[in-house]
């Protein structure tokens, strides 16, 4: 995958009908007319009492025509909002529905139909919690094998998209994914270091020194790998590194830069922990209030 050679072919779209999931759909939509990809619609139905090896007395009260009931009425609910979105966009779609837990048959599924990436709503309807966000989303950004997107805010193209970046190979893989991307889309791009905040006594140290020398090796990393990627691809980019709490520094910098994507690796440079992605990518999910791309 390089530059605007990034090949995506599925899109595995989740939905419970839920307005966040209603938006999932939209900038799904949009994105298939861009790339020139097929929709896949997938509705998990989340039944507890379907799945525990001893129901008990709910065994009795859902059987299986109950189940399959419940089932139908869902998937109606869902193809109510979401089939004119597609059917306006004119983009080819296909509608699947499993029964089981929705972290374990989204990742399963984004397998089966070899997926090249997963958009999910940022939260789900509040009846079901095993589809609100923290459980859900947190739980395909670890397993997923291709890269999950998490939406959020009004459903549009992106235009200035934020490369999260620590020089790590996870953070090179996440800015070949924003550059194709940013020239498929023609959007500006900004790559941002952060390095996390740090006391230190007056004047300088040895300790100070050190996390000056790794800021500079970071940036000189990322000017060697990541900045020829976008350049390649004539995709305008700006860099700055800034000292502070990682995932708090992302979501403000994204905030008062009006970036509409963030795009980060789903892990980063174990050996320094104090500029470390990968938790990072987590908490980012949480707190950003623009969209969430993590790469594999």
């Amino acid at each position: 995958m390089k530059g605007v050679n990034i090949v995506i072919e599925k899109i595995l779209v989740c939905t419970d009908g839920s307005d966040h999931a209603l938006q999932a759909t939209i900038l799904a939509a949009e994105l298939c007319q861009k790339f020139g990809c097929e929709i896949i619609l997938f509705n998990v139905f989340f039944c507890p009492y379907a799945q525990a090896p001893d129901t008990g007395m709910w065994e009795i009260a859902l059987g299986e025509a109950a189940i399959d009931k419940l089932c139908k009425e869902d998937l109606e609910h869902i193809k109510q909002d979401a089939l004119p979105v597609l059917e306006q966009a004119g983009v080819p779609y296909r509608i699947v529905q499993e029964i089981g837990h929705p972290v374990e048959e989204i990742i399963q599924a984004s397998i089966r139909e070899k997926a090249d990436m997963i958009i999910l709503g940022s939260r789900g309807l509040s009846r079901w919690k095993a589809l609100m966000m923290g459980s859900v989303t947190d739980g395909v950004i670890h397993q997923a094998s291709c890269p999950a997107l998490i939406v959020r805010g009004y459903p549009t193209l992106f235009r200035s998209i934020l490369l999260a970046a620590d020089g790590s190979d996870s953070s090179v893989h996440a800015a070949q994914l924003a550059t194709g991307f940013a020239s498929k889309l023609d959007s500006s791009l900004t790559i941002l270091n952060v390095t996390e905040t740090h006391k230190r006594p007056p004047g300088v140290t040895e300790r100070g020194q050190l996390l000056e020398e790794l800021s500079q090796q970071i940036m000189k990393r990322i000017e060697e790998t990541i900045i020829p990627i976008a350049l390649k691809e004539d995709v305008h980019v700006s860099m700055r590194q800034i000292n502070g709490h990682p995932a708090r520094t992302i979501a403000e910098f994204a905030d008062d830069n009006d970036n509409d994507l963030i795009v980060m690796g789903r892990r980063g440079r174990s050996p320094i922990k104090s500029l470390l992605l990968g938790s990072v990518s987590d908490r980012v999910s949480h707190l950003a209030h623009c969209s969430v791309m993590i790469s594999r």
